[in-house]
């Protein structure tokens, strides 16, 4: 069985912009539980360790949302 929907451009640009606003907020979750994730398993230890750890999330979640965004807007 296949849908078909027959959307506007206004209607297809709102569900694009819904869509890349959910995937960057998963790729932001996913960052900040596997920092946190390591820290709990004793892979990241120390302040210099975290704050460096969490410095590369920022930037790859920095990176991902401009590419994210650039793609679907």
């Amino acid at each position: 069985m296949e849908v078909k929907f027959k959307l506007s451009d206004k209607e297809k640009h709102v569900l694009k912009c819904i869509f890349a606003y959910v995937l960057s907020f998963c790729v932001w979750l996913t960052g900040i539980y596997s920092v946190c994730y390591f820290q709990k398993l004793g892979i990241i230890t120390g302040q210099k360790q975290i704050m460096f750890a969490l410095i590369i999330v920022s930037l790859q979640i920095y990176l991902t949302t401009i590419v994210i965004f650039k793609y679907y807007k």
